[in-house]
């Protein structure tokens, strides 16, 4: 699955996915992947989860499950997230755990 919005390619990949009888959200289970790229490397968010609700038409994806968020400053780890694909906002819900490099 991929969505395209304001110079951002949003690629998403899930062991198995089903979608609601109303087409309004997508389960994706097991394993799922969120990748986010731009123009330059620094764009970049690799977002690794387990069992994602996206809200097909918002472009929101969520989980109550750990969720790893990596980009090229670092990492972060949580328990929950929602990441908005339109608004390109992200929040960790709670339990959340980072380590970035700090330039000099």
């Amino acid at each position: 699955l991929e969505v395209r919005h304001e110079g951002f390619l949003w690629h998403i990949i899930a062991d198995s996915a089903t979608i609601s009888e109303d087409q309004e959200r997508m389960f994706l289970d097991g394993a799922v992947r969120i990748e986010r790229t731009g123009a330059s490397d620094a764009d970049r968010v690799d977002i690794d989860a387990r069992d994602v609700t996206l809200l097909v038409e918002e472009r929101i994806a969520e989980s109550s499950e750990a969720v790893r968020l990596a980009d090229l400053s670092g990492t972060l780890e949580a328990r929950g997230f929602r990441v908005d694909m339109l608004k390109d906002e992200f929040q960790l819900h709670s339990d959340v755990q980072g380590v970035y490099d700090v330039p000099q």
